[in-house]
């Protein structure tokens, strides 16, 4: 079943970033302030953000097209070229004046000690707008078979590159959005929140309300197909096109009290949209795909940084639990 998802033709449209890892040791505390001296080992890029979306994809197999602005410096230059390593069709990647998004975190020990970001605001942006709008509506003869929009609020999607997407693509859009941008994610296929992102999508009162309550209340509010919530160590709750509520436990054991324990979720939330997309653009029934993408995040969880799936990674873990079944609420 799985192997179809090969023949995925994605479109991804959001934020590009570099996450860039500082590893190293910390055996002794700086003289000039209380903190580590980490003594640097290695350094790391890694696409981000919605290219991490399109690395996930392309890890799987599937044929992917990547849409979203990189700046005209050395940080664009380095994400430019490892997504064009991985195969990614760039067309429709446009260059702007604006400096590159990046995250840079030190690793020190083995444990994430600090995150530096670099953020930047795309909304400013004119007449890049206006080509990336043009670009995205040359992309209607590619008939793809699912749209991701990966909107981290960073100006890259907003309300006319929504309406654009809507009315240029006619495949599922899926759809990991922020709480500020609920009023332009109506009529899509999927949005994939974590918890305390629906809950700031439902409003004021979701603190009186149950987690099956906001997911029913948002996908009958926002006139979607299917809704996923993530919900941490309790797994991921979704309800589908029959409005079948279902939910699967957590892939991984979680201990949050077990100083051994060391879990990281960077891009968890990017694994799971991609693996789930790839399963709906092949077919696969929304309670499967939702399996295998639960599946994969636990996979990367139990990686350092900004990790990926493989697809062989995910067949060999697919195979010992291809037949569980979800809770049916």
């Amino acid at each position: 079943m799985l192997h179809k998802i090969k023949q995925s033709k994605i479109l991804v449209i959001g934020d590009l970033m570099l996450d860039i890892y500082l590893y190293g040791k910390a055996e002794r505390i700086s003289p000039e302030a209380p903190v580590p001296v980490v003594a640097a080992e290695k350094e790391e890029s890694l696409p981000g953000g919605a290219a991490n979306v399109m690395s996930n994809l392309s890890h799987l197999g599937c044929h992917v097209f990547g849409a979203g602005y990189i700046g005209k410096d050395e940080t664009g230059r380095i994400l430019w070229n490892k997504l064009n390593d991985l195969h990614i069709n760039t067309e429709c990647i446009v260059h702007s004046n604006l400096s590159t998004i990046h995250k840079t975190r030190v690793i020190a020990n083995g444990q994430h000690v600090v995150r530096f970001d670099f953020d930047q605001n795309y909304e400013q942006l004119k007449e890049e707008k206006q080509n990336f709008i043009g670009l995205l509506t040359t992309l209607s003869s590619y008939h793809f078979d699912a749209v991701i929009v990966s909107d981290y609020n960073k100006g890259t999607i907003n309300k006319n590159v929504m309406d654009t997407i809507k009315s240029v693509f006619h495949c599922p859009i899926i759809c990991d959005t922020k709480p500020q941008h609920k009023d332009i994610f109506h009529d899509v296929w999927c949005i994939t929140p974590n918890i305390q992102e629906a809950k700031q999508l439902f409003g004021l009162e979701a603190h009186t309300k149950t987690s099956i309550e906001i997911a029913k209340k948002l996908k009958q509010e926002m006139n979607l197909k299917t809704i996923l919530v993530t919900m941490a160590d309790q797994g991921v709750m979704g309800i589908d096109e029959q409005d079948t509520i279902f939910q699967y436990p957590a892939y991984i054991e979680f201990n949050e009290h077990n100083p051994k324990t060391r879990l990281d979720v960077t891009g968890a939330g990017d694994t799971l949209i991609s693996v789930f997309a790839a399963c709906v653009a092949a077919g696969i029934p929304t309670q499967k795909a939702v399996l295998f993408s639960n599946i994969a995040a636990g996979i990367v969880v139990k990686k350092t940084g900004t990790a990926v799936c493989s697809f062989d990674e995910l067949i060999s873990e697919v195979e010992k639990h291809e037949n569980s079944t979800p809770q049916i609420q």
